[in-house]
């Protein structure tokens, strides 16, 4: 048997992420810390790349620099308050692989944005605000072109299979405990 949820709210994607490195290296700080560390890096470098394809090489370095040096950000990235750094490096790759689907219309960053929200997901059913607020900003700001994916068979089928190879430990969880998720987190007065 694999665990695919630790908590009601939170998959064990993590674990599955630390398991050969506590394997490897043991469980010592460093062995905590710094994989949450370079995951931040790399969610501002995804960061800095879909900038720069929206805005240009300064303002994706001024934005980068601003998000690298922001004590906050980096904070719960090392201490992974949250825990939050597997969902930032998801969040911003969803970004840019959504910046570049609508740069060059190829399927497999729509591929690639669906995935990295289902796993997000996964990782912390909490993404699922990030997803409804990215999902009301894309249809207030891009509505045709967010139609145009929804009319297109194989596009939508693209977002529909990523999202569901992502999240498919959070929904097969929540298919053998009906709702478990939503129904163990909802506090009724």
């Amino acid at each position: 048997r694999v665990p695919i949820m630790l908590m009601t709210y939170i998959g064990t994607l993590k674990a599955a992420l630390y398991l050969p490195l506590v394997h490897w290296f043991g469980g010592t700080n460093a062995t905590l810390r710094l994989p949450v560390l370079a995951l931040g890096m790399v969610s501002i470098w995804l960061f800095y790349l879909a900038m720069r394809r929206l805005a240009g090489t300064k303002a994706a370095l001024l934005a980068g620099l601003l998000l690298a040096t922001d004590v906050m950000y980096l904070l719960t990235c090392v201490f992974d308050w949250g825990p939050v750094a597997i969902q930032h490096a998801l969040f911003t790759a969803l970004l840019y692989a959504g910046v570049r689907y609508a740069q060059e219309l190829r399927g497999r960053w729509l591929f690639v944005a669906a995935l990295s929200a289902g796993l997000a997901l996964w990782d912390k059913a909490l993404f699922i605000w990030l997803l409804a607020g990215l999902g009301v900003a894309l249809l207030v700001v891009f509505p045709r072109e967010v139609w145009q994916v929804a009319r297109n068979r194989r596009r939508l089928g693209l977002v529909a299979l990523g999202f569901v190879l992502g999240a498919a430990p959070f929904l097969y969880y929540n298919k053998i405990k009906p709702l478990n998720t939503f129904k163990a987190n909802v506090q009724v007065d």
